[in-house]
């Protein structure tokens, strides 16, 4: 079941398993709700950041908000990700 809150986690935390080595990824929070989740991080560059974000998409997984900026010489970002449909 795609909805439950504990199936939501398990397709994040894999999508993330599979590209934190090579993109350097740091996740500063994570926050699970009924509807979707918010996460908060940061990766070693611009192209990194979109590599984390095209393997969310990939693991059935939708960005339905994001935003992000430079700051230390890293890629900082805020995502809100909902199963897909």
């Amino acid at each position: 079941d795609k909805t439950s809150i504990s199936s939501k986690l398990t397709l994040v935390l894999a999508a993330f398993n599979k590209c934190a080595a090579q993109t350097g990824l740091n996740i500063s929070s994570i926050a699970v709700t009924a509807k979707d989740i918010n996460v908060t991080g940061d990766t070693s560059s611009r192209q990194n950041r979109q590599k984390v974000f095209d393997t969310v998409r990939a693991n059935g997984l939708d960005i339905t908000g994001e935003s992000y900026r430079l700051e230390g010489g890293r890629e900082h970002f805020m995502i809100t990700i909902v199963p897909k449909t």
